[in-house]
């Protein structure tokens, strides 16, 4: 028996319908084009932009379209480049050299660097973090830029199985000023732009033009999620037409 929760059930369908489950590889014929409008149950007024913060349904989904993490996971269960295009271990294991794809940008423009992945995931570090993520980056002992596009990743006991962990939701990438991240910012890399966000309420997407693979993701040119806590107010919603 599968025990399906909901953030399981968020991810396998607005996250996807968003960000990739659209492909064309995926499924024959895609078409281009449209607005999608969901109604999300889970958002409040306490709802944050800020990765290390605990995110509900809405920050679920904003991360997983908005933004982009390291690797991603593909559906046979493999880890797959995302943000860094390839990766490699020490002999020991113990330390992990990541690619940054070259070309990359955030949704502003600017091109994304080492220096801005070595602070998005320092973000989660040290005693005062109270990132859900800081448990997952714990073996990690140091983090490092090795020029514009090299992140050199140290840890105190060798794990094949590193690569993985960076695909971990809260751990994506956002751009850096001085070694600092704005927590608020919008801005990101992911296949949608956050073009609106009002906690609780609602969040509008549109069409990132610069994602690095528009051939496979972000078939929709927008979407609207509108928070719609009660089960009965949803359901009214669909049948009105207010949403799809």
């Amino acid at each position: 028996m599968f025990d399906i929760t909901r953030r399981g059930l968020l991810q396998g369908t607005a996250a996807a319908v968003l960000a990739s489950s659209m492909a064309g590889r995926a499924y024959a014929g895609p078409k281009r084009g449209g607005n999608l409008r969901i109604g999300l149950a889970g958002g409040t007024s306490a709802d944050s932009l800020d990765p290390t913060a605990t995110p509900v349904d809405s920050g679920f989904l904003m991360l997983g379209t908005a933004r982009s993490t390291l690797t991603n996971i593909d559906p046979k269960g493999n880890v797959i480049p995302n943000l860094a295009d390839s990766w490699e271990p020490s002999k020991d294991l113990t330390q992990w050299i990541f690619n940054i794809r070259k070309g990359a940008t955030f949704h502003s423009g600017k091109t994304v660097t080492a220096d801005d992945v070595v602070a998005s995931l320092n973000l989660h570090r040290g005693e005062k973090s109270v990132s859900p993520a800081k448990a997952l980056l714990d073996p990690v002992t140091k983090i490092a830029a090795d020029g514009p596009n090299r992140v050199v990743i140290t840890l105190n006991g060798p794990n094949v199985e590193f690569p993985s962990i960076l695909k971990t939701d809260m751990l994506v990438v956002l751009p850096s000023k001085d070694g600092v991240i704005d927590r608020t910012t919008k801005d990101g890399t992911g296949p949608y732009v956050l073009e609106t966000f009002e906690p609780g309420q609602n969040m509008r997407y549109t069409r990132n033009p610069n994602y690095w693979d528009l051939e496979n993701y972000a078939f929709l040119d927008s979407a609207e999620v509108v928070v719609i806590a009660d089960a009965a107010a949803r359901m009214n919603a669909l049948r009105s037409g207010r949403v799809d």
